[in-house]
């Protein structure tokens, strides 16, 4: 009658009691999310791109210079441009970031 009322099967109730520590609480899922491992490559990766992005000089704002402290990066250097040099920069045997993620850092 348990089973009916919640609206599970008997298997699926039995694999909650394989899965339960002794405290009486489940072990968690496995599924999905990243590793571990990759949380650590892909946060030394944004570390170098962020800092492949602050290696280039600011130019001041061209309007409103006395109400604004905001800079930005020279207009003559294209989004390709900085990915190109972003790629020479690092090692052909190290991971690098797509250009897409590339992007992604420069609007931070």
């Amino acid at each position: 009658m348990f089973l009916n009322t919640v609206g599970i099967s008997e298997q699926t109730m039995q694999t909650a009691f394989e899965k339960k520590k002794a405290q009486g609480v489940l072990k968690p899922e496995k599924r999905g999310g990243q590793q571990e491992s990759l949380k650590l490559r892909d946060d030394t990766l944004r570390t170098s791109v962020k800092e492949h992005i602050n290696k280039f000089s600011k130019v001041e704002s061209h309007y409103c210079r006395q109400s604004s402290t905001c800079e930005y990066l020279h207009p003559e250097l294209t989004l390709k441009k900085k990915y190109d040099l972003y790629c020479k920069e690092i090692p052909h045997d190290q991971p690098k970031v797509c250009f897409k993620t590339y992007i992604k850092f420069l609007d931070l």
